[in-house]
């Protein structure tokens, strides 16, 4: 008992100096609370704050309407006929385009070879009356050649004449993949030329033969140049005995199609007729002088007997000196 009286008293002395704290502070609590509390008279200003207004909920006709709310179509303006059938030149694939050169891989030029499946597919999606409408024409096949050339690179150019020779080609896979299935490669012989163009078309147009040189085919075409292509000829170089490479600007084209062109020379008909024409010209040419000539023929032949009617008029003359002569 006696080892307890000195924890007894300690806390005699520390419960009591705690329960006046904790009421000390609950009363000091109490007062801050109710000074910062406005009086019961006023009223928060609210005026400062906006209200968010609500919106109406629509109405529908019944809990049962499944009508399919759909955007608002925006529309896009298009752009003008004439710059639909242009190819953007800023395209970075076309400077790796190796001019002068032939037709690259994949493998060897993969900027090229994405310039060529571009250019491809762009035509292939332009409509025809379009292209033939905005395509430049009057281009002579020279420029594509001389180095001026590089001012018609993905130009859309117009060109027509002789159609020498056509042969299949199997597309790239990117075109397949986008629904190309044949290629053509055509050889072209410009009205008022004698240079060879080449073309790579992706419609061919019926009754063209394949694989044999052709004669008197007329075509047209409406293509973008892509560049001068060097290509292996049939021709032998007599020193290597190795195929001759040539030039020839490669245009890439969706069709060609078939003219018939106007003969500046008259065939046998039109020469007939112009014969008979000259031949009856002179007839009445000779008719003309015939009797021109007879009348004028007449009147010699009357001038004597017309001389001998007349009075001669030196006979006053000699008659006027006879009577002189007899009167001396």
């Amino acid at each position: 008992m006696a080892s307890n009286r000195p924890m007894n008293r300690i806390r005699s002395l520390i419960f009591p100096s705690l329960g006046a704290w904790v009421v000390a502070l609950c009363f000091a609590s109490l007062a801050s609370a109710q000074s910062a509390a406005p009086p019961e008279s006023e009223t928060p200003d609210l005026s400062q704050y906006e209200r968010i207004p609500v919106m109406p909920r629509p109405e529908r006709s019944s809990l049962n309407d499944d009508t399919p709310r759909t955007n608002p179509e925006i529309v896009v303006p298009e752009a003008p006929e004439s710059e639909r059938v242009k190819i953007d030149q800023s395209l970075f694939w076309f400077q790796g385009v190796e001019d002068d050169q032939p037709i690259r891989s994949q493998i060897a030029n993969e900027d090229e070879f994405q310039a060529y499946n571009y250019v491809m597919l762009f035509a292939k999606h332009q409509d025809d009356a379009l292209l033939d409408k905005y395509a430049r024409r009057n281009v002579p096949l020279a420029n594509l050649i001389r180095e001026v050339r590089k001012d018609y690179y993905r130009e859309l150019l117009h060109f027509q004449g002789r159609l020498k020779f056509v042969r299949t080609l199997k597309p790239t896979l990117s075109l397949q993949a986008e629904g190309v299935r044949e290629m053509y490669e055509g050889w072209i012989i410009p009205d008022n030329d004698s240079n060879l163009l080449c073309v790579l078309f992706l419609e061919k147009p019926e009754g063209i033969k394949l694989d044999v040189e052709l004669d008197s085919v007329h075509v047209r075409v409406n293509g973008y140049f892509f560049k001068l292509m060097r290509y292996e000829s049939k021709e032998k170089n007599p020193k290597t005995n190795g195929q001759i490479w040539r030039r020839a600007p490669l245009l890439m084209a969706k069709s060609l199609t078939f003219f018939t062109p106007v003969s500046t020379k008259p065939d046998a008909s039109e020469f007939k007729a112009l014969a008979a024409l000259l031949a009856g010209g002179m007839l009445l040419t000779t008719i003309i002088l015939v009797v021109i000539f007879r009348r004028s023929d007449r009147v010699v032949r009357d001038a004597p007997a017309v001389q001998s009617i007349q009075k001669n008029p030196f006979d006053e003359e000699s008659e006027s000196a006879t009577k002189s002569e007899s009167a001396g």
